[in-house]
């Protein structure tokens, strides 16, 4: 994955996600169009970047969080768990990123086997709406997992089974342990979605638990 994937994806009961992918990312100021995490606080236009790495013989696969020139030129910091970011930090579950006074942002990996990270943002901060941003990792290795465990992305109580979405070769691809209807009506397993995504598309999952109304999950373009 080698251009931007960037899409919202909104959850029955669990909410919505802005779900970002590419081998390097940009968190910067809002007005600032080649941003791929634009939020709107006291950041710099390009503030700081995200770089995935793949995994190699050496190292499993990882995210890096660096400082942009802009914010080094400045003289402003960037931290993580109180810590100055100088150069390049590897990302780990649990850690506290300070992008500014303004905005921070909490990491987690919920499901161990995916390279996908999960940023929550404070205080309410958000990005194209967003409070949380999935940092997709490419190919089946950054599995997106939405169902009942605790080891899930996004955690559905009432959803019986998962349901997994990953990347794969320029098309997302969404599986389910039941069936979904798609927005024609037809039934199916799997659904393979062309990036990048130009309309809506919802999976209306059958598999709810205990005979509560149909799942529903949404995937739309964010601009």
């Amino acid at each position: 994955m080698t251009s931007r994937v960037r899409f919202r994806l909104a959850i029955d009961d669990a909410g919505e996600f802005l779900v970002v992918g590419g081998d390097r990312l940009v968190l910067g100021h809002a007005s600032h169009r080649g941003a791929d995490l634009p939020v709107l606080a006291d950041l710099f236009a390009e503030h700081a970047t995200f770089e995935f790495r793949p995994e190699t013989f050496h190292a499993p696969a990882s995210w890096r969080l660096s400082p942009a020139r802009e914010l080094v030129a400045s003289g402003r910091e960037l931290r993580v768990d109180g810590r100055v970011v100088r150069d390049a930090h590897e990302l780990a579950h649990g850690e506290r990123i300070e992008f500014s006074g303004q905005l921070a942002a909490r990491t987690s990996v919920p499901v161990p086997e995916s390279s996908t990270f999960l940023l929550e943002f404070e205080r309410g901060a958000e990005c194209l709406g967003a409070q949380r941003v999935l940092l997709l990792a490419p190919g089946p290795g950054g599995l997106v997992r939405i169902g009942r465990r605790a080891r899930s992305h996004a955690r559905v109580s009432r959803l019986s089974g998962d349901v997994r979405i990953f990347e794969d070769g320029g098309r997302l691809l969404a599986l389910a342990d039941g069936q979904f209807r798609l927005d024609d009506g037809e039934l199916a397993t799997e659904h393979r979605i062309v990036l990048p995504l130009d309309r809506l598309h919802t999976l209306t999952h059958s598999r709810a638990a205990h005979g509560e109304p149909p799942f529903v999950i949404t995937l739309a373009p964010a601009h």
